[in-house]
């Protein structure tokens, strides 16, 4: 009697175990929603661009070379500009715009960007607005900003205030919420100086991660001139379990790939090193 119950025992609770064991190599997700209030949160990055890529003052530098402004120290920028490199064709979004005019003002805008393309970056740059040009105060918890120069395909001179990299090497944090504490800018939008390619007046602005490269084409708000305008935000944090879970998420910024510290910066090494390989060619954009 003994004999058969401690059997059975065994059946049963080998069973149990054997469904028990299905389900955690299943590795199954279950989702923890927790509300935290911390006393600080990391501070996003912020890049502004003006919606004119370059002062109608320096127009005559896209009929010559020679008529482009004197140089300036890159110093001011925060960046140094390779001599050589040169900017993707003319984006596809642009060329829509201009289509939907008509045929010969189309023409001729078309004309003004690829001239304006065959600049070198170093020419663009000193065409386009320089920090102080459209950024007029700036201040973050009472201090002063500082600012990382990028060079985007549509905006020209853009520039991004708390981005990580070798010299900006630690997130501003945020403590409380409300426009006093956090970031303030009085900006100078210059419409004077707007060329005729320019078809929409104002300023591009981009909330992103600090380790990620700006996207104000994609993923920016345009803010019109004139304005007070006031953006909050809401921070959400997801934490991705990894392989062998079902979402088999990444963690970033590891030994193998210390530069590669989010998805979209993942995506853009992905794509630089499949075009390489297609093409020995990249995008000076990424």
């Amino acid at each position: 009697m003994w004999t058969l119950i401690l059997v059975l025992a065994l059946l049963g609770s080998s069973y149990e175990i054997y469904l028990f064991m299905k389900v955690y190599l299943e590795y199954p997700v279950v989702v923890n929603l927790q509300i935290e209030q911390p006393e600080r949160i990391s501070f996003p990055a912020v890049t502004i661009c003006n919606m004119n890529r370059m002062k109608k003052m320096h127009a005559r530098c896209l009929q010559n070379f020679s008529n482009c402004p004197d140089p300036f120290p890159f110093e001011i920028l925060g960046d140094s500009i390779p001599e050589n490199s040169r900017q993707p064709p003319l984006i596809l979004s642009e060329r829509r715009d201009i289509n939907m005019k008509n045929e010969n003002e189309s023409k001729a805008k078309l004309e003004l960007l690829e001239k304006y393309y065959d600049l070198s970056p170093y020419n663009q740059i000193i065409t386009g607005y320089l920090r102080d040009e459209i950024i007029a105060s700036c201040s973050f918890n009472f201090k002063s900003c500082e600012f990382r120069h990028s060079l985007n395909m549509r905006y020209g001179n853009c520039y991004t205030f708390n981005p990580l990299n070798s010299i900006f090497q630690e997130v501003l944090m945020a403590t409380s919420a409300g426009p006093i504490n956090g970031l303030e800018m009085t900006l100078s939008v210059n419409p004077d100086q707007y060329l005729p390619i320019s078809l929409t007046v104002g300023m591009r602005i981009a909330i992103h991660d600090p380790y990620d490269e700006p996207n104000p084409e994609d993923k920016g708000i345009t803010i019109a001139p004139g304005y007070e305008t006031h953006i909050s935000l809401k921070q959400t944090e997801i934490r991705r379990l990894p392989a062998p879970f079902k979402d088999k998420c990444v963690f970033y910024g590891g030994e193998d790939e210390p530069l590669v510290k989010s998805r979209t910066l993942c995506v853009q090494d992905c794509i630089q090193e499949y075009n390489f390989a297609r093409c020995g060619c990249a995008d000076p954009s990424f």
